[in-house]
């Protein structure tokens, strides 16, 4: 599976969606609230997604990683620790 990063970090209102390129299907959606929340803790970095080749593939991978662990956390109505 290819995926296609779209970040929008610079901006008031920050977003970053992740999909697969072949079918377009939105993998990873967040909002404001949660890029503006990583960034500022230093998970998530301008810098990590300009890479490219297997850099870039390891920053996606910690990415489905971070998605995966907030929505178990929202599950379990629990903080994300890290």
């Amino acid at each position: 599976m290819t995926y296609q990063v779209n970040a929008w970090l610079e901006r008031p209102q920050p977003l970053l969606q992740v999909t697969d390129k072949r079918t377009g299907q939105v993998l990873i959606d967040w909002g404001p609230e949660q890029v503006r929340a990583m960034l500022d803790a230093g998970e998530l970095r301008v810098e990590d997604l300009r890479q490219e080749g297997p850099a870039l593939q390891a920053q996606v991978r910690e990415l489905f990683l971070c998605d995966t662990a907030r929505q178990l956390g929202q599950e379990r109505d629990l903080p994300l620790k890290r």
